[in-house]
């Protein structure tokens, strides 16, 4: 296959009219079989991601030489190198590119070749959408997690909460061919701290029952699997932090706030998608949302305390003093500290960009734009006179679409509707 000279004029055209340069992606492949194949199956990421497939290590090279790369992709062998070699010496010249090797389960046991950090395996059965989102999940982490700003508010992080071991006992029997929600409940009801919290979720105002759940089997039934599991995460994240040190933070209150957003999440997603599996993803999201709040609150008591004061003083966003402050926020913090326990990126993104949604690629509706509008509806519902309420995003919202859909969301979570000219002023501005 030819090496083209230059990348690609095509780009992204959104809804709202900007437009966004693909991002560049090598796939170092000899076989011209394989790799006009392998094309054939990638053509859906073709929107988003310039794809070139490259036939040996040294024209990979001499591409990243001119043009900046976001990531690429090789074979164990290819045709003047092994693959090993080229992506090491990608490593050496080229840091701050992702790595990927394409290899069977038996071919990427052996690791003895590589570098460090060692580049991020894909298997060679996946599809073209597990592909895609592989190598879009590690780009975008890798993005966070390389800002100057982020590594130095993580660095001042010396207690970090680690992922529960029943979070991972319930994750396992899940997965498993066999696995079954009754064994899940029976480890759940081992935990008296997370049996009590599930019950207390189940029986409360959210879901309005019509009888009272008294134990942990009725209540996993009831929950489904993946708000168990998001409930499990928050409770032991919880657990783990002294909430008494950091004067003036509120833990109870943010305990209701991540209630809130989650169910205002998932019934957004519902109105709109009616899936149920997105709706739950959007529950996790909006659950977690806000958590990196428990780790600067924990970890700078002192620090974040005056900036809750401040906050509350001038009237002015939080999340504004905090990136005034450590030129990040809670919310990246959040999202890198979940990261390392394998949420999904759309959770993760949500997470992220809850407050600056317009900054992610979507297109479409998606997890991050429910959390994102149900935060704001849910202080919206509770803020009190000169509180300052940040607005939902209007020029994301207008390049999904979705502008006019604001009171409808509100309206659904009891919220009082908006003026009817925020539309007309929202689009003038977007």
């Amino acid at each position: 296959m030819n090496v083209p000279t230059t990348p690609s004029d095509d780009e992204n055209s959104n809804r709202a009219g900007a437009t966004t340069p693909k991002r560049l992606l090598l796939f170092v492949e000899p076989d011209a079989a394989a790799a006009e194949k392998l094309a054939q199956k990638l053509e859906p990421l073709s929107a988003r991601w310039d794809m070139r497939f490259l036939e040996s290590g040294s024209q990979a090279l001499e591409h990243l030489a001119q043009w900046p790369v976001e990531g690429i992709v090789a074979t164990p062998q290819v045709s003047d190198m092994t693959g090993a070699a080229l992506l090491n010496e990608v490593a050496s010249l080229h840091p701050t590119t992702m790595r990927f090797i394409r290899c069977t389960p038996a071919e990427g046991k052996s690791t003895k070749d590589f570098a460090a950090p060692l580049p991020q395996q894909l298997s060679s059965e996946l599809d073209a959408e597990a592909v895609g989102a592989a190598i879009r999940h590690a780009i975008t982490v890798d993005g966070w997690m390389s800002s100057e700003a982020v590594k130095k508010l993580l660095g001042q992080m010396r207690k970090l909460p680690v992922l529960p071991n029943l979070y991972g006992q319930v994750l396992e029997q899940l997965q498993s061919p066999d696995g079954s929600m009754e064994v899940v409940a029976e480890m759940i009801g081992k935990d008296p701290v997370m049996t009590a919290k599930m019950l207390q979720l189940v029986n409360s105002a959210y879901f309005a029952l019509a009888y009272q759940v008294t134990n942990a089997m009725d209540a996993v039934m009831f929950l489904g699997a993946e708000r168990t599991k998001s409930l499990i995460l928050l409770t032991k994240i919880f657990s783990q932090f002294d909430k008494t040190r950091c004067a003036g933070f509120d833990a109870e209150g943010l305990w209701k706030h991540l209630m809130s957003v989650a169910f205002a999440s998932r019934a957004i997603t519902m109105a709109e998608t009616r899936n149920n599996k997105v709706a739950d993803a959007a529950f996790t999201g909006g659950l977690l949302h806000d958590i990196g709040k428990l780790l600067l609150a924990e970890n700078l008591p002192e620090q974040y305390s005056e900036m809750l004061m401040e906050a509350k003083r001038r009237t002015f966003p939080l999340q504004a003093i905090e990136l005034a402050t450590f030129g990040a926020t809670h919310s990246e913090l959040g999202a890198c500290l979940l990261t390392t326990w394998g949420l999904p990126l759309p959770i993760l993104e949500a997470i992220a960009l809850h407050h600056t949604p317009l900054v992610s690629e979507d297109t479409d509706f998606s997890v991050l734009t429910a959390v994102h509008a149900a935060n704001v509806i849910e202080d919206e519902k509770v803020a009190r006179k000169g509180t300052p309420v940040v607005r939902m995003d209007p020029a994301y919202l207008a390049r999904l679409d979705l502008i006019g859909r604001r009171n409808r969301w509100r309206e659904l979570l009891d919220c009082p509707a908006r003026p009817q000219d925020e539309d007309r002023q929202d689009r003038l501005q977007a």
